[in-house]
């Protein structure tokens, strides 16, 4: 949902003169992709959520949000595009098994109780640290050269050149 394709998509049909204002129903329209294993999407909507939730390390948030996850997304969007111009790059199997979980449920709840006490305020900050060695972990042992170069080549797909050029 928070993707450039979705945010483009639902701005060619939004029915608000507002750019990015969407009603409900603007929603509907939006193609869904049925994804079998959802679990790298699971993961790093975990990850992401608990970044931006802890101001998490910008470069990170940057890479795997703005960069990663979007190409992945395209893929899953545009596949048989990609595979017919030969871009398709397969770039979610390609990082899939250097994402692990983090605890992003017992720490988010305890990030939103209002009134912490000592103990849980050190049980919260030691999952966060550890969450935070696991998601550097994460994002070091990712080729980012590799991934970089098999974006580049699917930005030559006319349809994500058109997504990417009109941010």
């Amino acid at each position: 949902m928070n993707s450039r394709f979705s945010n483009k998509y639902l701005n060619a049909i939004r029915r608000h003169k507002l750019e990015n204002f969407f009603y409900p129903d603007d929603f509907r329209n939006l193609p869904i992709k049925l994804i079998k294993d959802q679990t790298f999407f699971i993961k790093i909507v975990e990850i992401l959520q608990f970044l931006y939730q802890s101001d998490g390390d910008k470069d990170i948030i940057q890479f795997l949000d703005n960069k990663l996850l979007n190409f992945i997304i395209y893929e899953v969007y545009f596949e048989d595009k990609l595979k017919k111009e030969g871009l398709f790059q397969d770039l979610l199997n390609f990082v899939k098994d250097d994402f692990g979980n983090i605890n992003f449920d017992t720490w988010i709840k305890l990030k939103l109780k209002y009134d912490l006490k000592d103990n849980k305020k050190d049980q919260m900050l030691t999952i966060e640290n550890s969450n935070n060695k696991i998601i550097e972990e994460i994002y070091n042992n990712i080729d980012k050269e590799i991934i970089n170069q098999k974006i580049e080549l699917m930005k030559e797909l006319d349809w994500i050149k058109k997504i990417e050029n009109k941010r």
